[in-house]
């Protein structure tokens, strides 16, 4: 019951305590004197009210606007049914349709004016693009109660009336642009709707070019809240392109080597290899740097050498890259047999590894470069000057080729 509705009560109630004592005109009966001063009270309460706007059977305004009060056959304006306005002001429950609308022809209920209307169709239009019809009902009822389209839409994104559940948890405007309350969590400057909805078509347009765009799942609440999360983070459409290429050129769609080692070190399988590299909370630039120090390693395992994460991890941050890797790797490839032959048989050198090779190929060191001429030069002397073991590859210009 509306506040408004007890008043319209409480305005009755005094009527009918005065009814009695009043004086009777002549050719007045008892009871059309009583309907008089019960109406009288009636359009008090009304002027009172003075609110525009109906909702079915409640009770406004002066201007012949609806009551649900009953039984009252005379009103003030000195006629059967009559108020202070000049129209009728008590109706029946035949005034009305069997779900509660105003059924009478001639009756006028003051409601939202057509420009009110019209403000507000638009106002549903904007939310049905946010895919937000849940709240065209809200829409509805804070148009019928007299709040502009301003008020409306301010209420539709902050009152927690229409964005909280009884649990606390996000609803209506607040879960449909959830990265925004995360963005402004973080300090971060909010997106207009206009942004954020741009930004979502991005992610997918993304998505779609690279066949996943189902990655954030199907359309509707899960897929927004997915979407949420990345805007929250601050990923830019730029930074999220260049995320989904990284894990798809660069990892899914490579060589085996380099996807299986990507594998080996970080523990991913195929399935979790998109969202390892869309996780916001993998810094970009380090995913970057973990496929190039996959691809050294896998580079190295292709040429039947042992792969190593922290050599190859230093060698991506001296940048090393997959094409320099792989040159790198075949030369050390047709150098380390004899190298590590020799190194066994002069051990008084020092012994040329695998790893003394990739700091001569790749870092052009000149000790490991020295390392292998003295092991061709004591073979050299040893066989005085046959070929030996040091024909090809241990004679060879391999240091700062790569």
């Amino acid at each position: 019951m509306t506040l408004r509705y007890q008043a319209m009560q409480k305005a009755v109630e005094a009527g009918k305590q005065v009814a009695p004592t009043i004086s009777i005109p002549s050719g007045m009966t008892q009871a059309q004197a009583e309907s008089i001063e019960l109406g009288k009270a009636l359009d008090a309460a009304r002027y009172a009210a003075q609110v525009p706007g109906t909702t079915k059977k409640d009770v406004f305004g002066p201007s012949g606007i609806v009551s649900t009060f009953t039984g009252i056959t005379e009103g003030a304006g000195g006629q059967p049914g009559v108020g202070l306005g000049g129209v009728k002001n008590t109706y029946t429950d035949s005034d009305f349709t069997p779900s509660g609308d105003f059924a009478g022809k001639d009756k006028k209920p003051v409601g939202p004016s057509s420009e009110m209307q019209d403000a507000f169709a638009m106002l549903k239009d904007l939310f049905i693009q946010y895919n937000l019809e849940e709240l065209l009902p809200a829409i509805n009822e804070l148009m019928v109660s007299g709040v502009g389209p301003a008020a409306a839409t301010l209420a539709l994104k902050t009152d927690p009336k229409y964005n909280k559940d009884a649990a606390g948890n996000a609803i209506g405007y607040a879960r449909r642009f959830a990265g925004n309350e995360m963005r402004r969590k973080q300090g971060l400057n909010v997106l207009s709707e206009a942004e954020y909805l741009a930004l979502e078509n991005s992610y997918s347009e993304t998505l779609t070019s690279f066949g996943l765009l189902d990655y954030f799942g199907p359309k509707g609440a899960e897929r927004t809240q997915k979407m949420a999360e990345v805007i929250g983070a601050n990923i830019s459409a730029v930074e999220f392109s260049e995320r989904v290429q990284t894990a798809s050129n660069r990892v899914i769609n490579t060589d085996k080597a380099t996807r299986d080692s990507f594998k080996l070190i970080y523990g991913i399988t195929d399935a979790d290899l998109t969202r390892y590299f869309l996780d916001p909370k993998n810094n970009v630039n380090v995913l970057k740097e973990k496929v190039a120090t996959a691809e050294i390693y896998g580079a190295a395992v292709a040429q039947g050498l042992a792969g190593s994460v922290e050599v190859s991890t230093e060698l991506a941050k001296f940048g090393v890259d997959k094409q320099l890797a792989r040159q790198g790797y075949s030369v050390i490839a047709e150098v380390l047999p004899d190298a590590t032959k020799l190194s066994q048989i002069y051990e008084e050198l020092p012994a040329y590894t695998q790893q003394t090779a990739e700091a001569e190929v790749f870092q052009g060191l000149a000790s490991a470069q020295r390392t292998r001429q003295r092991l061709a030069q004591r073979e050299i002397a040893e066989f005085s000057g046959s070929a030996g073991l040091s024909s090809n590859a241990l004679t060879r210009q391999t240091g700062g080729q790569i």
